[in-house]
């Protein structure tokens, strides 16, 4: 089964229905490593290949969008293996708030998984989780994150298909998804960022249908 979901690290069961569709909107997660080597168009390439057009040939943006396909050709994606991040920003459970919040701030995403030493999945906690929180009227720099963090955890396996990720996302109206492994090893992480620009980028429509 590909979508895992976990609760302290142990399996609970797959949600069968929609019972999440009309909680709060999620941030968007700063799009991984992984998904960048789809648009990395610079625009000095841009220029250098718009400079061998002669005038005859014009040099409107369909010329440009052919020049760059014409640079770059990438490869068709399909599961979540392919446009994961390996490069996971992690904690354990005995971290604080402002150990959490010092990362969301240095490294500009917005999500963070919890493990334990096993590197199994314990928790999945968000900038908005800490937002939320009791407010100004109490100092929660200190606090330990797992009173903050989601326990219940969607969870996938690397060999997932984008799309049914992609309506797990849409459902459950989540921000990043860990990929684990059998044994519920944090592998990688995809974000909803990734997702949209794989699909906003690249292969014809009819792929995502």
């Amino acid at each position: 089964m590909a979508l895992i979901v976990v609760e302290m690290g142990r399996r609970v069961v797959t949600p069968q229905n929609n019972k999440r569709r009309n909680a709060i909107k999620t941030q968007a997660t700063k799009s991984s490593v992984a998904i960048d080597q789809y648009h990395q168009f610079s625009s000095d390439s841009a220029i250098s290949q718009t400079s061998t057009i002669s005038p005859g040939q014009g040099d409107g943006p369909s010329n440009l969008i052919k020049q760059r396909q014409a640079q770059k050709n990438p490869s068709r994606v399909s599961l979540l293996a392919e446009i994961m991040s390996d490069q996971i920003i992690t904690l354990t459970a005995d971290a604080s708030v402002n150990d959490a919040w010092q990362l969301f701030q240095h490294h500009g995403f917005h999500h963070i998984p919890i493990i334990d030493e096993n590197n199994i999945v314990l928790a999945m906690l968000s900038e908005r989780d800490i937002l939320q929180g009791p407010g100004i009227q109490k100092n929660i720099d200190l606090e330990n994150i797992m009173q903050f963090a989601s326990k219940r955890v969607f969870c996938f396996s690397s060999d997932t298909d984008i799309r049914q990720a992609t309506r797990i996302l849409y459902e459950y109206d989540l921000g990043a998804l860990p990929i684990i492994s059998e044994n519920h090893q944090i592998l990688g992480i995809v974000s909803r960022t990734d997702i949209i620009k794989v699909v906003s980028h690249y292969g014809p429509l009819e792929l995502w249908a």
